[in-house]
C-alpha cells in the first residue's frame, strides 16, 4: 500500500536489506542472504568443478 515512486534509492536500499538480513522460520532461522549465498557457492562449486 505505500507509493514506491516517492522512496528514494538509499530508501529502498535500506528496506532490501532489512528483508534479506532478517532471519526465517522457514529456513531454519537462517538469513535469506545466508541461503543465496551458500547455494551460489554451491552452484559455481558444482558448475566448474570437472
Amino acid at each position: 500500500g505505500c507509493n514506491l515512486r516517492i522512496l528514494t534509492n538509499e530508501m529502498l536500499t535500506k528496506i532490501q536489506q532489512r528483508i534479506n538480513l532478517r532471519p526465517r522460520k522457514v529456513l531454519g532461522f537462517k538469513q535469506p542472504d545466508v541461503i543465496f549465498k551458500e547455494q551460489l557457492q554451491y552452484a559455481q562449486s558444482e558448475c566448474c568443478s570437472y
